[in-house]
Order: structure tokens, then C-alpha cells, then sequence
């Protein structure tokens, strides 16, 4: 049986072959999913799920099961060191116990998170040179990894890192900001 992604949206099309113009025909969706005893349970609000479209109504009744991936799970990552300078220290980005319900490797994508919105672009390498941190809250710059699994769903992992102006450069650039003509 085809498994689907959750994060990867579905299209379903019905065709009524023997309507007529004339036909008042009306439809419903439903669905369900199978919780961790096994048992099948409905999801109240569909419309949360779904971007369906209207035409004409109808009466029928179609079913299909499929399997849904899980995104991958329980790890976390985190930088080393968490401390460091700005374009100096090389950082190393790890993540530890992700799991996947395929043996398939899992791509992760790192991003630099400004006030909870993703910055633009994403970063492949495993040790990173950071621009400094947000100096209204200790240096602190906010990181996200994307865990992805084969069929592209994804789970996230949170953390920051201090990045820091190094010492030199401070001095230098007081200096200059002090300096008078």
C-alpha cells in the first residue's frame, strides 16, 4: 500500500458518471485516523485540513485507505560550542536520536530564525561561521534544523547560540565611533 506525506498536500476529484443537469447532488468528506491502541477516530474539523472546492452537490459514497508517514522523532540538536565570535568561531551543528520509521537517511537543513520567522536561505554545512547575535538579548542568535525523511516530512529543532563581537574588533570599532574630527 502507497504511503502519503503529511506535509504534502492531496487533491482528490469525484466524478458522478450517471448525473443529469437536473440532479440535486450534494457532498461530505470525512476522515479518520488509526490512534495508538489501533482504533480509527474521526476528525471533527475537516475544514482544518482541507482547501476543498464547491461545484454541484451530490450523494455517494467513495472510500480509500492509505497509509500517512510519520515525520522523524525524538532527537534534538544543538551547537558546539554554544558559545563563540562572530565570523571567527566555527561552529558545529549536531543532532542526536532522530528517528524514522524507514531505515532511509534523513536531510536536515539548518536556518537562522529572526523573531520567530525563518531568514532566507539554508545553510548545508556542519560547521558555520554565525554573524552576531541579537545584542537586546545577550548576543543570543536563534537557530533551526529541519529534520527531513525520505518522503519530505519534517519535524523541527529549536536552539540558540551566543554570538559575540570579537573583543579585537570591539575595541577597534569604539575607537573609530569615538574618534573625533
Amino acid at each position: 500500500m502507497a504511503k502519503y506525506a503529511v506535509m504534502v498536500k492531496s487533491m482528490w476529484y469525484v466524478e458522478c458518471k450517471d448525473c443529469t443537469q437536473d440532479d440535486i447532488l450534494t457532498y461530505q468528506w470525512t476522515m479518520y485516523y488509526k490512534d495508538f491502541n489501533g482504533d480509527w477516530q474521526l476528525i471533527s474539523d475537516l475544514t482544518e485540513f482541507s482547501d476543498s472546492s464547491y461545484g454541484r452537490e451530490g450523494i455517494g459514497e467513495a472510500s480509500s485507505t492509505f497509509l500517512t508517514n510519520s515525520a522523524p522523532y525524538g532527537g534534538h540538536c544543538e551547537a558546539d560550542p554554544s558559545i563563540g565570535n562572530a565570523s571567527t568561531t566555527a561552529f558545529k551543528i549536531m543532532c542526536f536520536d532522530w528517528k524514522d520509521e524507514t531505515e532511509n537517511p534523513m536531510k536536515y537543513e539548518f536556518l537562522i530564525v529572526e523573531k520567530s520567522d525563518e531568514d532566507d536561505g539554508e545553510m548545508t554545512a556542519t560547521e558555520i561561521n554565525f554573524p552576531v547575535g541579537d545584542p537586546n538579548n545577550n548576543d543570543t542568535l536563534y537557530l533551526r534544523v529541519k529534520i527531513y525523511d525520505v518522503y519530505g516530512d519534517y519535524n523541527v529543532s529549536d536552539f540558540t547560540v551566543i554570538v559575540r563581537i570579537e573583543e579585537k574588533l570591539e575595541i577597534l570599532l569604539n575607537w573609530m565611533n569615538n574618534r573625533q574630527y
